[in-house]
């Protein structure tokens, strides 16, 4: 069977309904075997399908493929859910607003206080109000809807929820809207579980409910409502009718007869400015005529202002809303903390190199504020790092370090093979690590090139290992850095966020172990006085009683004793008597102590012309502390300047970093930063590239074709002149190379007028041209602007 490129010259066989037009069993036989065959390419096309190719120029291990494509999967799940779970964490107190805003929408207030209710019924709204990134709302909609049915199905006593999310390109109509909102409700009642016998006793129950027997013959109807619409029957009402809904709600009341509380019915408007007005009016208006027959609650989110929905909406459709309003943070606050916890701490990821970083910031807070312009561009990362990088496979996955026993069984499973060593001794890393030992251990350095199975067994987990401890000792002092940055509040040279922090960290070569930043805390650290120093100090015992508590793998015994930094915290605390005096005891021994030092010291003092406060607070000083908090303050910044010149290095000092750091930029910017112009220019100027059109083509290219598209001659002709050009001369050379068409035959120039309007308006429209007027002439002012 041969392989076509082309669908339009593939051959289909569609089997005839009638037998009069079946085939023979021959071609049938020869057909199964044709599908087969087509059926196994595909199955052996499918890593490749899927992007993931052999590479060492398909000498790589069909397993090794399969093992990074699976790779890439788990961690591009792993990263999904931290986004998704940090987007959670960001907005959980209002999620948890809107939450309790639905549960008490309609808990009557005139049962307690015996008020008669009014006559007419407002509809609970929520305001909800998530940013102007209007494509980021889907991820944040989706979760709250998600919150809402969950959190009824958590637990038993809560009120339960059925969401339907309307969007605007589904609601192009008032019937399409209504339609899409019971559908929504009704198919949240589905139960899918259920067997066929099941499904057979529920369908022949919900004949009898629609007045029929099992076997189809009519009965009485009743008022009771069935569940035919959504088992595929016809029903006699249209299925944008709120009828619908109102007999399945007192279906639902019906099957929940036990439970706690009704259910609830949340209609979500997820992008209200794009919404019809007249349409939101209407339904409205329908929603508060069945207020008091099903509990309907409003979710509407606003990108812009509360204003936005009283210049849509009238009067009359405000008044139908009891509205309240939430809001949701800001994107910059979950990238800040996804930043923290997928690059800043010490997971088992994937991290950006310092270009692609930057990028990701750049991009991020220059464009568009987009939460999945930022999904997608670590998407991407993810996927170019597995795709096109064999060493992929030794990449920390599953939150699961590279042992020595991992590669022993991948190297026995024929996984890792001399092309792995090969290209691990190519790296920059590696290459770097052979020169600064060659002169130290020669015999290791010779081993390291020579011994392929010392390299994957031995050392390559002893790289990995250090790297990862590197990342847990850095992370931990950088912790310290901000801790002792945030004592500094009124020094503006300080104010740095964790971000730029971590850009300066990846950019310098030596890190931030010589940067000024560093400069200025150790030299205002030194210049502390007490009661800055006791805050100091409370601050990183904070940090470190935090950390043990939330994060254990930050200040394991191994990075504590490291650092030497529980045992010096607690030793300074002890010689500035934090430890033994309270604040508090401290104010209220303090006369005493006054007293008893005036009595015994103050004959023997020189204290000059002071006040008494002066001198009982020096007196207190010079008995009890001494010159203490001063050497303390020393010790506590030659502490910190030896960790951070110690631990805040760069991680392009140690072997193997490729593995972990994706410094790859050139793919990054041509994939999320696209240049239109440059391509529109090039289709312009080379259009039978494009248009894949062979008359079209000449070997000189700056010559004119006549047989070219309109567009595409104005546009050569655009190049030809300078800044300005006069309308006139324009048409004329347009006309002067159409004419080259049509050969002898004369040209009509209405035609030619009609096709030069034309492709100057494209121009225009592209950018290129921008009108002006004169007086004498009529003339175009070329530009180089953006669209």
């Amino acid at each position: 069977m041969e392989e076509f490129d082309s669908i339009s010259e593939g051959c289909f066989l569609v089997m005839p309904k009638s037998a009069r037009g079946r085939p023979s069993l021959k071609k049938r036989k020869r057909s199964y075997k044709a599908i087969n065959a087509t059926n196994s390419r595909s199955s052996k096309m499918k890593l490749g399908d899927a992007g993931f190719q052999r590479l060492f120029d398909g000498d790589e291990p069909e397993a090794s493929m399969q093992l990074r494509s699976d790779s890439y999967d788990n961690s591009w799940r792993q990263m999904k859910k931290v986004l998704d779970d940090v987007l959670i964490e960001t907005n959980q107190s209002t999620f948890d607003q809107i939450e309790e805003f639905v549960t008490n929408a309609h808990i009557p207030t005139y049962a307690s206080t015996g008020t008669m209710s009014l006559p007419f019924h407002e509809i609970p709204t929520a305001l909800v109000f998530a940013g102007i990134n209007t494509p980021d709302h889907d991820n944040l909609f989706t979760q709250i809807a998600s919150r809402l049915i969950g959190s009824s199905a958590q637990s038993d006593m809560s009120t339960p929820n059925y969401v339907a999310l309307l969007q605007s390109r589904d609601c192009s109509n008032l019937r399409i809207t209504m339609r899409n909102m019971i559908e929504q409700f009704l198919a949240a009642d589905v139960d899918y579980d259920h067997s066929d016998e099941d499904v057979e006793e529920e369908e022949n129950e919900d004949a009898m409910e629609l007045g029929e027997d099992a076997d189809g013959s009519k009965k009485p109807a009743n008022d009771q409502f069935n569940l035919s619409t959504m088992r595929g029957r016809k029903s006699r009402l249209p299925n944008y009718d709120m009828q619908i809904l109102d007999g399945w709600y007192r279906h639902v009341v019906e099957k929940q007869s036990n439970s706690f509380s009704l259910p609830n019915l949340v209609v979500m408007i997820q992008d209200f400015e794009s919404f019809d007005p007249t349409i939101l009016e209407d339904l409205f208006e329908i929603c508060s005529e069945y207020r008091s027959r099903l509990p309907i609650v409003l979710l509407i989110g606003i990108a812009t202002s509360s204003n936005a929905l009283h210049q849509s909406l009238s009067k009359s459709a405000l008044s139908l809303l009891r509205t309240e309003k939430f809001w949701l943070q800001q994107s910059d606050v979950w990238f800040n903390k996804v930043i923290d916890e997928l690059f800043i701490k010490p997971t088992q990821s994937i991290k950006l190199g310092p270009r692609p970083y930057k990028f990701l910031l750049d991009h991020f807070y220059l464009f568009d504020f987009s939460i999945g312009s930022v999904m997608a561009s670590l998407q991407f990362t993810l996927m170019h790092h597995y795709y096109a990088n064999p060493l992929s496979i030794l990449s920390p996955m599953n939150d699961t370090p590279v042992s020595k026993e991992m590669l022993v069984k991948m190297q026995e499973d024929g996984l890792l093979t001399a092309d792995h060593a090969t290209h691990i001794r190519m790296l920059r890393s590696f290459r770097t690590h052979i020169d600064d030992i060659c002169e130290k251990d020669p015999n290791e350095a010779l081993r390291l090139l020579d011994d392929d199975n010392y390299l994957m067994t031995e050392a390559v987990p002893r790289f990995l290992e250090d790297l990862n401890r590197h990342h847990m000792l850095s992370y931990a002092v950088f912790e310290i850095m901000t801790t002792i940055q945030a004592c500094f509040p009124t020094f503006a040279g300080l104010r740095r966020s964790k971000r730029m922090l971590y850009l300066e960290l990846l950019e310098n070569e030596d890190g931030l172990a010589n940067s000024e930043i560093v400069r200025w805390l150790v030299s205002l650290v030194r210049k502390m006085d007490l009661e800055a120093l006791t805050g100091l100090l409370k601050s990183l015992s904070e940090l470190l009683l935090d950390d043990n508590e939330s994060d254990s793998s930050l200040w394991s015994e191994g990075v504590s004793d490291e650092l030497d930094y529980k045992k010096k915290v607690v030793g300074w605390m002890e010689r500035l008597g934090m430890e033994e005096v309270d604040d508090d005891q401290e104010e209220e021994s303090l006369g005493d102590e006054v007293k008893k030092t005036k009595e015994e010291k103050l004959p023997d003092l020189d204290l000059g012309r002071q006040t008494k406060t002066a001198k009982r607070v020096k007196m207190y000083i010079i008995k009890k502390k001494g010159g203490e908090p001063v050497k303390v303050s020393n010790e506590i910044a030659d502490w910190i300047q030896l960790i951070f010149s110690r631990y805040l290095g760069s991680f392009v000092a140690w072997p193997l970093h490729e593995l972990v750091y994706y410094s790859n930029i050139k793919l990054h910017e041509k994939s999320f930063t696209p240049q239109p112009r440059a391509s529109i220019q090039t289709a312009l100027g080379q259009a039978q590239h494009y248009i894949n059109c062979s008359c079209c083509s000449s070997k000189d290219v700056g010559s004119i074709q006549p047989t070219e598209q309109d567009t595409s001659i104005l546009y050569k002709l655009y190049l030809e002149c300078g800044r300005m050009i006069n309308l006139y001369d324009w048409f004329v050379a347009f006309g002067c190379v159409i004419e080259r068409e049509k050969g002898n035959k004369k040209v009509d120039e209405n035609e030619v007028q009609a096709r030069f309007i034309r492709s100057v308006a494209e121009l225009q429209f592209l950018g290129f041209i921008k009108a002006t007027q004169r007086k004498t002439d009529h003339v175009v002012r070329l530009t180089w602007s953006h669209t």
